[in-house]
């Protein structure tokens, strides 16, 4: 019997899945290109808000070689790296608000940037940062690990924001 029940549920949700994936099929059109006339229609409401989660390597716990990154710097030919080993943890960001507004003849039309309502941080950021004065390559084209690690870097936190930004073209 519980062997039949597991199965009436494998079989119902590959069935929705199925119908789901129909549905994509037959949802999408072209892309056109909207007139200025009709994009300075476009209000508040219309704008596009922009809401994500972003989550890279959120759960480590040992040093992450393989998710590193660096900037490098030269100086009397010398080429310095700074490397950021063990990029990851989770941002949050709600309510970034992006819409086309109407403005006064002399002004123009504008885009009206809204900052995000929300933004949080949960272990974001480096496990260990060095210095290497060469690409001192260890496998594959990755960065050696380090010698001498000078920290890490975290975010851990939320902040509410308000207020907007306007942009509009040169005149």
């Amino acid at each position: 019997m519980l062997f039949h029940d597991i199965f009436v549920r494998l079989l119902n949700i590959c069935t929705a899945l199925v119908i789901s994936l129909g549905f994509v099929g037959v949802a999408h059109a072209a892309v056109e290109e909207l007139a200025d006339e009709d994009l300075s229609e476009v209000s508040a409401s219309d704008g596009v808000t922009i809401n994500f989660i972003l989550q890279w390597n959120p759960n480590r716990t040992e040093v992450d070689l393989a998710s590193s990154f660096s900037l490098t710097f030269t100086q009397g030919g010398v080429n310095t790296h700074w490397v950021m080993h063990g990029f990851g943890g989770v941002m949050e960001m709600w309510g970034l608000k992006i819409d086309a507004r109407q403005g006064p003849a002399d002004v123009g039309d504008y885009v009206e940037v809204t900052m995000p309502a929300y933004i949080g941080f949960k272990d974001f950021g480096v496990q260990a940062m060095a210095v290497q004065t060469q690409a001192e390559k260890a496998n594959e084209g990755a960065f050696a690990a380090p010698k001498a690690s000078y920290g890490q870097w975290y975010w851990n936190g939320s902040a509410t924001m308000t207020g907007s930004m306007y942009i509009w073209p040169a005149k």
